[in-house]
C-alpha cells in the first residue's frame, strides 16, 4: 500500500516522536521520496511526499 503526504519529513519526526518504528527513513528515489513502515500483519506500507512522478527539492 502506499499513501502520500505534503510533510513527509515531518510525519517521519511526529512518528519518532511518539515511538512508531519506521522500516526505511525517507529517502529520495528519482521519482519520488518515501519512506517504508509495516503494518502490526507485516505488511509494507510506503508513505511518499507529494504527486506520484514528481520529486521537486525544497
Amino acid at each position: 500500500m502506499e499513501l502520500s503526504t505534503q510533510d513527509l519529513d515531518g510525519l517521519y519526526a511526529w512518528m519518532q516522536e511518539t515511538g512508531i518504528a519506521v522500516e526505511t527513513p525517507p529517502h529520495d528515489r528519482p521519482w519520488e521520496r518515501v519512506m517504508v513502515l509495516r503494518d502490526p500483519d507485516g505488511f509494507r506500507v510506503e508513505v511518499s511526499r507529494g504527486e506520484r512522478q514528481r520529486n521537486r527539492p525544497e
